[in-house]
């Protein structure tokens, strides 16, 4: 994977669980005087999309299915639903929407991409300690030398 999603291995992959994704983040709402829109979670449901038809699917569901060809992600999915505002009249921002989530809670660990340089390495702790995670970041051992017994 870091070679498919991360070019030359340099990337960084936030470790976590459902259950550690589920517990981070906080009631969200879209304007402090509106109700608290609906988290949901859930695992990706992989398919054939060649053959089967979504058309029974709702609109919120639709984000849990990706095709088949894609099931070795395992992949584990937020959305929140901001149908509540919109059927209330309520423009939801072009650039998006900012959700609390509690790091601390979120991220069991931090990796870095085996071929991370030293001047990229020292980029991310100052960032990850400056979080308060620093006890979290470690490197990709894909690429050490195995030990032998």
């Amino acid at each position: 994977m870091w070679k498919l999603y991360a070019g030359e291995h340099k990337g960084i992959a936030i470790c976590t669980t459902p259950e550690r994704m589920r517990a981070a983040f906080g009631p969200f709402r879209l304007r402090a005087d509106y109700g608290i829109e609906d988290l949901w979670a859930g695992p990706v449901d992989y398919v054939d999309l060649t053959q089967i038809r979504m058309r029974g699917a709702g609109m919120l569901e639709r984000f849990f299915f990706k095709h088949r060809a894609f099931e070795w992600e395992r992949e584990f999915r937020l959305a929140i639903s901001l149908r509540m505002a919109e059927e209330f009249g309520v423009a939801v921002p072009a650039d998006g929407i900012l959700v609390d989530v509690d790091l601390r809670v979120l991220i069991e660990g931090i990796v870095l991409g085996s071929t991370t340089s030293e001047e990229e390495r020292e980029i991310v702790t100052k960032h990850v300690e400056k979080a308060g995670l620093g006890g979290l970041l470690r490197q990709s051992s894909l690429l050490g030398l195995p030990r032998y017994v």
